[in-house]
């Protein structure tokens, strides 16, 4: 990925949009999941999708979506945890699914969750949720969350590890070049 596509990410100028709700992605979960013809493999491949679905939707049945992910989340681990059987998340989708089960209730703890995130995506090395999107691409996507959610925050802490996390993203940037 060029320089130009990293920049033109990282300063917000490219939005992804979903066409989706929580709620359509729990119904089309719960189809595969209830089914007692479906296979463990069937379950696991449903439960990824329906994570992919819940970070990257917005709308209604959202307000749930920490419990909802919660459900996905185990249901990888139990058909992972089967002898013989394969179902694991990426690592980048870890950090996915770990910020969307944080306390987002107030700016502060959106905040907190988006460096944690950042910090999250930079360690990691794997595609993001959806399969496609490079650690590279994830890693600008949430440093754009985290200085746009962090912004105005007025926190010391904030501020000192925004600062830090500002320094690692131009590092890892430069890099690139």
């Amino acid at each position: 990925m060029g320089i130009t596509a990293i920049l033109v990410l990282f300063f917000g100028l490219a939005a992804g949009t979903s066409a989706t709700s929580c709620d359509i992605c729990r119904s089309a979960y719960e189809q595969t999941a209830s089914s007692s013809i479906a296979t463990d493999e069937q379950k696991c491949i449903a439960a990824k999708e329906y994570i992919r679905c819940l970070v990257g939707t917005s709308g209604s049945g959202c307000d749930q979506r920490p419990s909802r992910l919660a459900t996905a989340v185990a249901e990888v681990q139990r058909v992972n945890g089967i002898s013989g059987k394969t179902c694991q998340l990426t690592d980048s989708c870890l950090c996915e699914t770990n910020f969307y089960r944080s306390d987002l209730s107030t700016r502060l703890k959106r905040c907190y969750a988006s460096v944690v995130q950042n910090q999250c995506a930079i360690a990691a090395s794997s595609t993001a949720c959806d399969d496609t999107t490079t650690n590279t691409v994830y890693r600008v996507s949430t440093s754009v969350t985290w200085v746009n959610t962090c912004k105005n925050t007025g926190s010391v802490t904030v501020q000192s590890t925004m600062t830090v996390a500002m320094a690692t993203i131009l590092a890892a940037l430069l890099r690139l070049v």
